[in-house]
């Protein structure tokens, strides 16, 4: 198993710790708007849902319902923790066991070595900031909206 802290240090949280508080901060408010919107989305849709049975020619209004259920949770199943996992894994083994700062830049350390100190660098703490802001944004928006009705 890989370990993502120091050799001889034990670790600061218990795995369902761990585990609850990445689920509570990677999709609560995702999973809150979206656990109705979704599915009725894909039952019915605007502008046509594309497993409609109208669209099809055959089926009923139970079989667009399993669908638009299924397309749901497969939106939310297991390749959803990917990007998540990957960032995570990658930013604990560059920080934890390589010795670097906490920042997204160092990364790439593999990749571009000595230019992550440069304008290179920076480029890519800028974009990550800026995008992990909109992405921060339209969850709590959306869900507010959501609250506020």
């Amino acid at each position: 198993s890989l370990k993502l802290g120091k050799d001889d240090e034990p670790p600061q949280y218990s795995f369902v710790t761990w585990f609850s508080m990445l689920f509570s901060a990677g999709v609560a408010i995702g999973l809150f708007y979206y656990s109705v919107a979704e599915p009725v989305w894909h039952y019915k849709g605007w502008g046509g849902a594309r497993w409609a049975h109208g669209e099809k020619g055959y089926g009923n209004d139970n079989e667009d319902a399993t669908h638009a259920l299924m397309i749901s949770w497969y939106h939310w199943g297991l390749h959803g923790w990917i990007p998540y996992t990957t960032m995570g894994a990658v930013l604990a083994i560059m920080s934890h066991r390589r010795g670097f700062p906490l920042t997204i830049r160092y990364i790439f350390w593999p990749l571009i070595g000595e230019r992550c100190y440069g304008w290179i660098g920076d480029a890519v703490d800028i974009l990550s900031i800026v995008t992990t802001i909109f992405g921060v944004c339209t969850s709590l928006g959306l869900g507010a909206m959501q609250v506020n009705q």
